[in-house]
């Protein structure tokens, strides 16, 4: 009777020790796999594990089959874009097209329109315009300039050029008349230069065009007292995007000094930490939404192992197939727009911007210059 009594006590025990050892395994693995989701800025190139949100239920659509320049918001539903040396208009769907101006540039680099829409900065063969669409008409930008972007607080114009009497590369300012000229920095230590300027906010900074062989740094200028503050700097192939509030920056950088893969990440122009957003792409692809919290991007895929990037990507030797996404800036959750499935796999945007409401995500598709929505 003992023995049985023994017997039995002992197979108790050690079903009890297998279920305790089970149980153990079970929440080590399960508490492993949180802390990998718990962690949305890690930068482990070899963590293809995010947090990511269930797909939303965005879909994907052409709106224009041409080749466009210059598309901007005219209205609640309303686009207008410069195509074949005219300007016209048409609705979201690509539909109801209408003439609106027309003059005969040649060669269009860059069509940007003044934040009211009645005129514009075209840079036609390397020389810059200045578009009049009430009267179709066009005036040379006489300073000469290299680049060339509208300061959207008042009606001005920022721009760099090469200054031939001090022989120094200058950063200035002008109003749109050609008057009220200001140089504020006298002496760039880069020969290319870009520009990033916030909503509503009487600065702008500017910074070397991003190369994956040069070290970018990013510097704003007051734009009333010509005060110069250095914000980012030591790291190779930087671009960068202001929020709307002017507050944050998104910065997108080469993972290292001629790689192949770009970084993404956020700070404060307070100059807060650069926090990684554990996500691959350009600035070029993203765009912020109005609360300065949330941006949308393409993500860059298919890029070959060989490629220097951002250098070959912006040159166009290699294209990406874009898979699109809503990222919070704060935590850096990540939510996909279009499932995997639906996401075309030949699409490399650029360009990206919202409409008013925030219901479409607009992008140019590089190897065409087609107009693509995607409906949120």
């Amino acid at each position: 009777m003992t023995k049985k009594i023994f017997i039995v006590s002992a197979i108790i025990f050690a079903i009890a020790i297998s279920a305790l050892i089970v149980s153990k395994v079970f929440l080590s693995e399960k508490g492993s796999s949180s802390l990998s989701i718990d962690n949305p800025f890690s930068d482990d190139e070899d963590d293809d594990e995010k947090e990511v949100e269930s797909p939303s239920d965005a879909v994907i659509s052409k709106v224009l089959d041409r080749e466009v320049k210059g598309v901007v918001l005219t209205g609640s539903s309303q686009l207008m874009f410069y195509n074949d040396q005219k300007v016209l208009s048409t609705n979201f769907e690509g539909k109801k097209l209408k003439s609106l101006g027309a003059y005969p540039f040649v060669k269009v680099r860059d069509f940007d329109w003044h934040p009211k829409n009645e005129k514009a900065l075209v840079n036609d063969n390397g020389k810059y315009y200045t578009y009049f669409l009430k009267d179709n008409s066009a005036r040379e930008f006489a300073l000469n300039a290299d680049v060339a972007k509208w300061d959207v607080f008042g009606d001005r114009v920022i721009y760099k050029k090469y200054d031939v009497n001090s022989s120094k590369r200058i950063i200035g300012v002008v109003n749109s008349s050609g008057e009220e000229q200001r140089t504020l920095v006298e002496d760039l230590p880069f020969k290319k230069v870009d520009f990033t300027v916030p909503q509503k906010k009487n600065f702008f900074c500017y910074f070397p065009t991003s190369d994956s062989l040069v070290s970018g740094n990013l510097i704003c200028v007051d734009v009333k007292s010509n005060e110069q503050k250095q914000v980012h700097a030591d790291s190779f192939g930087a671009d960068y995007l202001l929020s709307p509030n002017g507050k944050k920056v998104l910065i997108s950088s080469a993972q290292k000094r001629g790689g192949n893969k770009l970084i993404l990440g956020v700070m404060s122009l307070k100059g807060a930490e650069f926090q990684g957003l554990n996500f691959s792409t350009s600035v070029k692809k993203c765009v912020w939404a109005k609360d300065s919290k949330h941006i949308f991007c393409g993500a860059i895929n298919a890029i070959p192992g060989q490629a220097v990037m951002p250098n070959d990507w912006e040159n166009k030797k290699y294209y990406s197939s874009d898979t699109f996404w809503k990222i919070n800036t704060d935590n850096g959750k990540q939510t996909r727009l279009i499932d995997l499935e639906q996401t075309p796999g030949h699409l490399d945007g650029a360009n990206y911007f919202l409409d008013e409401k925030e219901k479409n995500l607009f992008f140019i598709e590089r190897k065409s210059g087609h107009l693509y929505k995607v409906s949120l």
